[in-house]
């Protein structure tokens, strides 16, 4: 049953990234309407806050790698680890 809402997490965590950072690219380089910005300002919001959920109880390593936020790194080039190893290193 956690790894049922681990795996949702994770889909609608990936789905909020990709919708907030595909709609401000429609406006930019496909010319749609600025208005997608708002929802896509919304979904990056949605998507801040499903990342702070794999660090409480019951929701740890929604990831691949850590506890600590730097799960999240799993994909990328690791340039992305080293700036949360930063960022976590600066907040706490």
């Amino acid at each position: 049953m956690e790894l049922l809402r681990l795996s949702a997490l994770f889909a609608l965590t990936a789905l909020a990234e990709i919708t907030g950072c595909y709609l401000p690219w429609l406006v930019l380089k496909q010319g749609k309407s600025a208005l997608l910005l708002l929802p896509a300002a919304a979904s990056l919001a949605l998507f801040a806050w499903l990342l702070t959920l794999a660090a409480r109880g019951g929701w740890r390593c929604a990831y691949a790698l850590g506890c600590n936020g730097r799960g999240y790194c799993a994909g990328g080039d690791g340039g992305d680890c080293v700036a949360a190893d930063g960022g976590l290193r600066w907040m706490t």
